[in-house]
């Protein structure tokens, strides 16, 4: 495990000889880091940094959990007012979550504001593929949180049509029924309209075992389809240059098109029309990039 030098207030400051500021390494409290993205915002409303930082602490507090607030995250930042806050360079922006860990509205909440802040900032700067990688990633996170796709995270969204909500309604009726066929159609018009239907499905009261599971699979196919789209883009804004470099860096996300690119190896397969082409050139990139001699680290 890396060593770590820390003082008594956590606080690390390392000059950098390639720029004439100081980066701050400090542990601060989720709540801590929050107040200080919400700041720097106010400030710089239009840059994307302050909106991608927002929606990693708001996504590192969906990872730990109900005590969030109160957890330590591990931030950086430049010693300049105009510099914004940002994430040590040691820790991924893939939080992972406990699967044991009670999801309650609050998590919920930390969740959906995470696909919030990056979507503002894949907004402000959509050509940054670790902006798509952080979304793609609350995005799939999103799929087993039973998460809402209301305006704030999907965008604003028209409403269904009368003869739509009535269609909605026969198919959700549809997907107890016996007949398999019947069963399979009515999925397939509700995953159509979704995240449009979402409220409705959401509101699904039933004892039926088959209903649950049909009802859970639109919703998480609707976000896992989200993600994979962004993870699509990440790879492929980053796959040239990465491709090019003579060493593989495997530290937290410095190589953006192999994170992406395993995402997608896990989650186009399980797409309606997988693409076998795209799959098998993800895997040759991958090898040729993975293959090549690591870029070395130092601890400290």
């Amino acid at each position: 495990m890396r060593q770590r030098i820390t003082l008594a207030a956590s606080l690390v400051a390392l000059l950098l000889a390639s720029t004439a500021h100081a980066y701050l390494f400090q542990s601060v409290t989720v709540a801590d880091a929050l107040s200080r993205g919400n700041a720097w915002i106010k400030d710089n409303p239009n840059r994307a940094e302050g909106y991608f930082f927002l929606g990693g602490i708001n996504a590192s507090a969906w990872a730990k959990g109900t005590t969030a607030k109160e957890a330590e995250v591990e931030v950086a930042s430049f010693g300049g007012a105009n510099d914004p806050p940002r994430f040590v360079p040691w820790n991924s922006i893939m939080f992972p979550r406990n699967a044991g860990l009670e999801i309650t509205p609050e998590a919920q909440k930390y969740l959906s504001e995470s696909i919030t802040g990056y979507r503002k900032a894949v907004e402000l700067d959509p050509n940054n593929p670790r902006y798509h990688l952080a979304l793609a990633w609350s995005l799939e996170e999103a799929a087993h949180a039973n998460l809402k796709p209301d305006a704030a995270i999907s965008g604003a969204q028209p409403e269904l049509t009368a003869d739509e909500r009535r269609q909605c309604e026969t198919a959700i009726a549809l997907l107890g029924k016996s007949d398999y066929a019947q069963r399979e159609q009515a999925t397939k018009t509700l995953a159509a309209l979704m995240p449009r239907d979402a409220e409705l499905l959401l509101a699904v009261k039933t004892d039926d075992p088959e209903v649950t599971a049909r009802v859970a699979s639109i919703l998480q196919g609707y976000w896992l389809a989200q993600a994979a789209g962004h993870y699509r883009q990440a790879y492929q804004q980053s796959v040239e240059n990465d491709l090019k470099t003579d060493r593989y860096d495997a530290e937290a996300d410095n190589t953006v098109s192999v994170k992406a690119g395993e995402r997608l190896l896990l989650l186009l397969p399980k797409q309606p029309a997988p693409a076998p082409d795209e799959i098998k050139k993800i895997e040759h990139s991958l090898q040729v990039i993975k293959a090549k001699p690591q870029t070395a680290h130092f601890s400290w």
